[in-house]
């Protein structure tokens, strides 16, 4: 179970369910997007991401360049962009995409993490993390949030072989159900989505039509030609 939330619930905005195609995302997107009002006072921005369960941090990516859009405002000063991800258990995990500068205890375990680049917790030890232990700032006005469970596999993509540069796509579960009804509530009264799926939906595809995913012949599936 989730039992913290992973945000100050009063500071968010709005979830937007996934599902969402826009700009790069030429399929449906397996990840929420959290929105938090904009404040160009970045003297405040002072909140932490934080762990919803315990668990441990095995992964943390940083994009090749900075955030430059801060808390809703285009500045010149920029902050760092990454992904984490968090196993709860061997086949339950969660990712965060878009957080800024990491809180002091893992910049510590990690060492400087450069532009492009990724630290493995395979390659020196896992970061353990209690439910509401600080993992980064927020970093920008939205950020990616999405939790999958390789025990499950969603039944509507007819060629999950499609998504074997992005593994995790399939097993894309709905995160709300592992909060328990108090949180549970709170964080669904965010989302913009007000018909089931709540949390939207990311695999269309149905056997014998045109609904659903396509892909270029040539183009080596989802990880592009």
């Amino acid at each position: 179970n989730f039992t913290s939330p992973f945000y100050p619930i009063d500071l968010i905005t709005g979830i937007r369910p996934m599902g969402k195609m826009q700009s790069s995302h030429v399929t449906p997107t397996d990840h929420l997007y959290i929105e938090r009002s904009p404040n160009p006072d970045k003297s405040q921005d002072t909140e932490y991401v934080v762990a919803p369960a315990d668990g441990v941090i095995v992964k943390i990516s940083r994009f090749p360049e900075d955030n430059t859009y801060l808390l809703g405002v285009a500045t010149p000063e920029k902050v760092p962009d990454y992904r984490v991800i968090v196993m709860h258990s061997c086949t339950f995990f969660t990712i965060f995409i878009h957080l800024g500068e990491l809180a002091p205890s893992i910049a510590e375990a990690t060492g400087e993490i450069t532009h492009g680049n990724t630290w493995f917790g395979t390659g020196s030890s896992p970061i353990p993390v209690k439910a509401g232990d600080q993992i980064a700032k927020f970093g920008g006005q939205t950020l990616d949030w999405s939790v999958h469970d390789s025990d499950t596999t969603l039944r509507g993509f007819v060629i999950p072989e499609h998504y074997e540069s992005e593994p995790w796509k399939i097993h894309t579960v709905d995160p709300f159900p592992f909060y328990e009804e108090l949180l549970r509530s709170a964080l669904i009264s965010k989302v913009m989505r007000t018909v089931e799926p709540i949390a939207g939906k990311i695999d269309y595809d149905i056997e014998g039509t045109i609904a659903g995913n396509w892909f270029l012949d040539g183009t080596v599936d989802y990880s592009g030609s």
